[in-house]
């Protein structure tokens, strides 16, 4: 392929012009080992180095009276009563919770667009498809991780330090699910779903039109 689209952003099936005269870098064009190994890796690196600023925007959204009052103020009162590692409460569910949901989106959308090409389904319907159902795959599996990280982050926050509900992961998961069921750790089910799945279907119809317009 001459003109390969979908480098940076997009890895796809086999090379194949688009409905909008351009070539994509195919599936069958990727080595899965290093694909998945880069994939995973990026996103763990993103994550942990950006983990922080997550912790303190759920502190000040989920906080229940003026224990916080800026950015500022929660990482410095963090670093006082909780150290370093309060910093980084709910992490380790994160890496190893939300990652796989992130590689499943990433997987999900580009066999579906590998199938979508397949099948001779014009690019923009098939690029909205695409990205709608990678992020309806990826939400559902990645928001009761979310639900254990982000009460772990919040669980002895600011004064009340000895107010620890959750030993670590298991007895989050397995607290959670008995005081409150299956709909405990799918809060929020549905607004990530109304925020993630148009966004992701609109952003992957549009960054092709978008790319070749500023080429």
């Amino acid at each position: 392929c001459r003109k390969l689209v979908f480098v940076a952003k997009s890895m796809s099936g086999t090379c194949k012009t688009t409905g909008i005269g351009r070539e994509e870098l195919g599936w069958d064009d990727l080595d899965p080992k290093k694909f998945y190994l880069y994939t995973t890796t990026g996103l763990m690196g993103v994550r942990a180095l950006l983990f922080p600023l997550s912790n303190f925007k759920t502190r000040l959204q989920v906080q229940e009276r003026a224990i916080y009052k800026n950015t500022w103020d929660v990482f410095t009162k963090t670093i006082q009563h909780e150290g370093i590692r309060g910093l980084y409460k709910g992490l380790s569910i994160q890496l190893f919770g939300v990652l796989p949901g992130q590689v499943v989106y990433i997987s999900t959308l580009e066999q579906t667009k590998y199938l979508m090409r397949k099948w001779d389904v014009p690019t923009f319907p098939g690029n909205l498809f695409s990205g709608a159902f990678a992020s309806f795959m990826s939400t559902t599996i990645s928001v009761p991780v979310d639900v254990i990280s982000q009460r772990q982050m919040i669980q002895g926050t600011g004064y009340h330090l000895s107010n620890l509900r959750y030993k670590g992961i298991i007895d989050a998961f397995r607290t959670i699910f008995k005081t409150e069921g299956i709909r405990g750790l799918y809060r929020g089910y549905g607004a990530s779903l109304l925020t993630y799945t148009p966004s992701s279907a609109i952003w992957w119809t549009m960054y092709p039109l978008y790319k070749n317009t500023f080429q």
